[in-house]
């Protein structure tokens, strides 16, 4: 810190290269534990609790403002016309948001990449919950981005697919092979549960700690049923951040579902079985570059209308599903066990972890 000159979020640096002007966007910075959420701006109590000073940090604008334009150096070096304008942006699940049209209360995103991510909009600044839910400054003015988010979602999948499968099989299994295979299992997987904690977990619990397992397997389990409960498993743990939406008295009328997770059917039908609503699959494919692109749109005034008819605009339903009562169910009582079973476990993940 003694050599810090200025502290910034990578997108914040490639704008810095691009601009020459550097700046924080409020949405971004206030993923950095750095700023006031009610005053918005940096906080004067947590710089001085880490070291640093208001000097190390750059000036604050809107995701939406035009930032700068492009430098005649960053034209020659990126093939970009000098002059043209950009647009601050924000953080990846933020600009999420609005490629998949959650920008308003009640339209919840359900996404399932790498990790996994279920953000809604709210319109005041919900109460604090002992760090189980993030909340973060909106894209707009008197917004903010409320998210449950999990390490390992699709990564998950992708682990016991690269690790166990592939790794042992000179066939290859794509990911509509994996479904498929999935799908011939019950709903339940034969009361195999999976906890996919496998690289520890930020929400509800905010465990380093926590690992991954298989709980309940047994002889009668074939690779149906394992591939199957790593989908439930995820998708449990992504209920455990609807439910905390619900006790926040965040308002939920629609799950858009998005990421790779939203490609699969059998998947699909797991989230509307498991969180008892119905979800929908937007004709948006890539959530987050969508949303970036639609932000640039709007900061540039390319779009006429308010950001919310802009993104109903663009945004549309291509699929629904809808939750099956039987399945629903079967699910609400393996939750259960689900959340049982990290509790039971933690003491032995803290001391597997530091031991």
């Amino acid at each position: 810190f003694a050599k810090l000159s200025k502290l910034v979020l990578p997108k914040d640096y490639l704008r810095y290269r691009l601009t020459g002007d550097l700046l924080a966007e409020k949405a971004g910075a206030s993923a950095t534990l750095l700023f006031d959420l009610e005053g918005e701006d940096w906080s004067a109590e947590l710089l001085e609790a880490v070291g640093l000073s208001r000097d190390n940090l750059p000036s604050l604008t809107e995701p939406l403002s035009v930032s700068g334009e492009i430098t005649t150096e960053a034209a020659e070096s990126t093939g970009l016309s000098p002059g043209t304008p950009v647009v601050a942006g924000a953080g990846d699940q933020q600009v999420g948001a609005l490629g998949v049209g959650a920008i308003k209360p009640g339209v919840v995103a359900s996404t399932i990449g790498t990790g996994g991510q279920l953000f809604t909009t709210a319109r005041s600044l919900p109460k604090p919950n002992e760090g189980r839910i993030h909340v973060f400054r909106g894209l707009f003015p008197n917004s903010w981005h409320v998210m449950g988010a999990m390490q390992t979602a699709g990564l998950a999948l992708r682990w016991f697919k690269e690790s166990v499968l592939d790794a042992y099989s000179e066939a290859e299994l794509s990911y509509e092979e994996i479904s498929e295979i999935a799908a011939s299992a019950p709903a339940g997987s034969r009361n195999l549960l999976f906890l996919p904690y496998l690289a520890g977990e930020r929400s509800p619990h905010m465990d380093p700690n926590a690992r991954g397992c298989f709980v309940g397997l047994n002889l009668g389990h074939e690779l149906s049923h394992m591939l199957r409960s790593i989908m439930e498993g995820v998708t449990f743990g992504m209920k455990d951040s609807l439910d905390l939406f619900q006790e926040m008295k965040i308002p939920v009328e629609e799950i858009r579902c998005a990421g790779g997770g939203a490609n699969s059917p059998i998947w699909r039908g797991i989230q509307a079985d498991i969180y008892g609503r119905k979800v929908v699959k937007t004709n948006v494919e890539e959530n987050a570059a969508f949303g970036a692109a639609t932000l640039a749109g709007l900061g540039t005034n390319f779009f006429d209308g308010s950001p919310e008819e802009i993104a109903d605009s663009l945004v549309k339903s291509k699929e629904e599903t809808k939750p099956d009562k039987s399945n629903r169910e079967r699910y609400e009582g393996l939750h259960s066990r689900f959340q049982s079973a990290y509790w039971s476990l933690k003491p032995e993940f803290d001391e597997l972890a530091n031991s």
